[in-house]
């Protein structure tokens, strides 16, 4: 997925839970779209390149839906994305 899909199908996902077409966002298989989403821009390089990291997805959000970015379940988004961002940067000093 390119960066663009991977921002046009956030939104898309915001949208859907801002119409409460999708549960709750700390559940799947929402949370799940989320992460695959995510996952799809870390293993694309775009988190090294700071492309997607929280900030840089918070900022392409609000040039193209700046409503969703003031949505409680944007905080939420947000703070999963940069959880998972941790994590995934830190995953090989689990063995040590």
């Amino acid at each position: 997925m390119t960066k663009n899909e991977i921002v046009d199908e956030v939104i898309k996902l915001l949208h859907d839970h801002k119409a409460e077409r999708a549960g709750s966002i700390h559940q799947d298989p929402y949370k799940h779209d989320f992460f695959r989403l995510f996952a799809a821009a870390y293993n694309a390089g775009m988190m090294e390149k700071n492309e997607l990291r929280a900030d840089a997805l918070t900022q392409l959000i609000v040039a193209r839906a700046p409503e969703l970015v003031e949505d409680r379940v944007w905080d939420s988004l947000y703070h999963f994305w940069s959880d998972w961002t941790y994590a995934w940067d830190h995953a090989g000093e689990r063995d040590r």
